[in-house]
């Protein structure tokens, strides 16, 4: 199995790990599945959004938003 939390963990340490995250694996989906509808309905955009002074802002923010989704793909849910 294959996830960043694994890294640098041998042996007992590492079936630990592993036994923990195959345990959580439909709780974090589920977690991951939620946060990308949420991602996906606050990056709609208006026309007046273009008008808004903070524009900038909000788009740095869902790209932040974003990467930290795939940070928790990367590091929690175990692939094969």
């Amino acid at each position: 199995m294959r996830s960043l939390m694994l890294n640098g963990l041998t042996g007992s340490e590492r079936k630990d790990m592993e036994a923990l995250l195959e345990n959580a694996q439909r709780v974090i989906k589920l977690i991951c599945k939620k946060a990308q509808e949420d991602f996906q309905s606050s990056e709609q955009s208006a026309n007046d959004d273009f008008s808004n002074p903070n524009w900038a802002l909000r788009q740095a923010y869902l790209q932040g938003y974003k990467k930290g989704l795939t940070d928790i793909e990367k590091y929690a849910i175990l692939k094969p």
